[in-house]
């Protein structure tokens, strides 16, 4: 919806890396790589790859203090 409201704004796209990237987190967890399953993993390198490009994807005069977080 937001999207679709404002088709020009960076901010979906930046809020919606920013989730991904949490899931990314929650879903690996804390621990030292060896603890975390193969799927765990998986899913974590999944997650930040799109949360990569969704970053890669807005327009440089367009990221905020909060995109370089």
């Amino acid at each position: 919806v937001w999207r679709e409201a404002a088709p020009e704004s960076p901010n979906p796209d930046l809020f919606e890396a920013i989730y991904w990237h949490g899931q990314a987190w929650a879903t690996r967890g804390g621990g030292a790589a060896d603890t975390v399953s193969p799927a765990a993993s998986q899913r974590f390198r999944d997650w930040i790859a799109r949360s990569r490009s969704l970053l890669d994807g807005i327009r440089a005069e367009d990221r905020s203090p909060v995109w370089y977080e």
